[in-house]
């Protein structure tokens, strides 16, 4: 009778902690805002043959054939991977929600300083790439040239979307988008996330302020960590300005995305599911196809392979355009676009 009652206390215990992980999914994905979005592409349908890691077979580029006036990414040069999937990862820069919302003017949509693209081939690691917020092109519809982020600002995650899928000839299938408010929120939830780096490092315009090593950053300071345009770090005891500019800022994004995924994926976070749902209500956007069952597979099929998830930040020439700083691409930025959705990097 004691062996039955303790395997009937166990089976109790473990359908009430299944009850509260399901009660936490369900107000996790009932926080998430799902909007329509245009322009996103039909999932890809599987080859019935491995597909190779040669380059597709290339559309003719029109790079030589038009006259442009400066460079510009050609989206037709190769031909996306065929079982590849897309997705877009935007952070904006709307200070909705944010304590120095109201001192900063800015609760709006905000721009996009995070921009990034994930892809997932079958039976390969997945691949990050981040886009520098700066670079310069033509938003669809309009022929003059902006900066990248302004595209989530001026039409939000559609004309994102098309502005990706067009200049870059990307297939975008599912699009999400986070604030500020909630990025520091989900941090706080999860206890923090670990950087490591090595140098110390510090920007007054972000309020970074980080010791060199692996430390453990709170919501606040993880978001001054990710916002850092202005670092400067301390080498040989001399404070000197980062020289890799807003690409280290792609770099410090990646780290502390990387950092959210591994705390994500530990088991003791079942249990602050609920407030993970609290943290993320007002601050998360997704398509409404992009299902709750769709991210837990991802989760899933790929949450192994973090540790050697690929990493890579689209290279461009960094410069003013009358005034205004830009990111202007080139034949590299060519190579890595090209690379990226094709599925040789």
């Amino acid at each position: 009778m004691r062996v039955w009652a303790v395997v009937s206390t166990l089976l109790l215990c473990t359908a009430a902690a299944g009850g509260w992980v399901a009660y936490g999914l369900y107000r996790v994905d009932r926080s998430i805002e799902r909007v329509p979005v245009e322009g996103l592409a039909d999932p890809p349908v599987p080859e019935t043959t491995q597909p190779t890691d040669s380059a597709p077979e290339t559309a003719p580029s029109t790079l030589a054939t038009r006259s442009r006036p400066e460079f510009e990414v050609d989206p037709n040069a190769v031909a996306a991977h065929p079982n590849a999937r897309f997705y877009l990862l935007l952070g904006s820069d709307s200070r909705a929600g944010h304590p120095f919302a109201a001192t900063q003017g800015m609760t709006g949509r905000g721009r996009t300083d995070v921009i990034v693209l994930v892809r997932v081939i079958p039976g390969r690691v997945p691949m990050l790439l981040s886009i520098p917020r700066d670079l310069r092109v033509r938003l669809p519809g309009s022929s003059g040239y902006e900066k990248v982020n302004a595209a989530y600002a001026r039409g939000g995650l559609s004309l994102a979307v098309k502005t990706i899928t067009e200049r870059f000839g990307i297939p975008v299938h599912h699009v999400a988008l986070v604030d500020f408010a909630g990025f520091e929120r989900v941090i706080e939830v999860l206890g923090g996330v670990e950087v490591c780096t090595e140098f110390a490092e510090r920007d007054s315009y972000s309020d970074l302020s980080k010791e060199a090593g692996c430390q453990t950053l709170d919501g606040p300071a993880a978001l001054s960590y990710v916002r850092a345009r202005h670092a400067e770090q301390l080498v040989g005891g001399t404070w000197r300005t980062d020289p890799s500019g807003d690409f280290g800022r792609m770099a410090r994004q990646q780290a502390v995305l990387f950092g959210l995924a591994r705390k994500l994926r530990d088991a003791q976070n079942l249990a602050r599911l609920p407030s993970l749902a609290a943290a993320l209500e007002g601050s998360v956007s997704v398509d409404e196809g992009f299902t709750l069952a769709e991210m837990l597979a991802l989760g899933s099929d790929y949450g192994g392979s973090l540790d050697e998830t690929v990493k890579a930040a689209l290279p461009g020439k960094g410069g003013l355009v009358g005034g205004v700083y830009y990111v202007r691409p080139n034949q590299e930025t060519q190579s890595i676009v090209d690379g990226f959705k094709s599925g040789t990097l």
